[in-house]
């Protein structure tokens, strides 16, 4: 999803995901399939949620942006998403959907930290800075499969995630 994101549209990286949309287009048939932050167990430090989780268990100076807003989704809800698309798609055959597997909440980044030490039973040696930005993803098509899928895209959530993850 990082598409949407204004400050990131020139970056290597999502030039380089909008080529492989446009890619993908020039197939008779295909679906592309736009994922936020995901959020499973993973050995990759580069993730946001492992970041927050290797710096506060280990008690070590972070920066975060006052301003951040991010959007995660369990891989488990993910998958659950993904599949009921592919799975009606072929069913239907013949058609080319572009999608935002996406959790209808955006949360800022303070809040991420904030449940992770609720969730570790740590503070947080964070220092926050006034920077940082928010886009909007479309996630009508996510929230009408959620109620089909039983995903509880609720106000707790980050923190459910965060606890299956990353709880004790």
């Amino acid at each position: 999803c990082s598409i949407y994101d204004p400050h990131q549209k020139n970056t290597s990286y999502t030039l380089h995901k909008l080529r492989m949309e446009d890619l993908a287009r020039t197939s008779k048939n295909y679906a592309i399939f736009r994922l936020p932050q995901i959020v499973s167990h993973s050995d990759n430090c580069s993730t946001l949620t492992n970041f927050i989780y290797r710096k506060i268990s280990a008690k070590e100076s972070f920066s975060v942006w006052e301003n951040a807003k991010r959007n995660i989704i369990d891989i488990d809800d993910c998958k659950k998403v993904v599949f009921y698309v592919v799975t009606k798609m072929l069913q239907n055959k013949n058609n080319n959907l572009e999608f935002n597997a996406a959790s209808p909440n955006m949360t800022s980044v303070i809040d991420l930290v904030n449940i992770f030490e609720k969730v570790l039973g740590i503070a947080a040696c964070a220092e926050t800075k006034s920077i940082g930005n928010s886009y909007s993803i479309r996630t009508d098509i996510t929230d009408d499969l959620a109620k089909k899928l039983t995903i509880d895209f609720n106000a707790n959530y980050e923190e459910r995630i965060i606890r299956k993850y990353y709880g004790k």
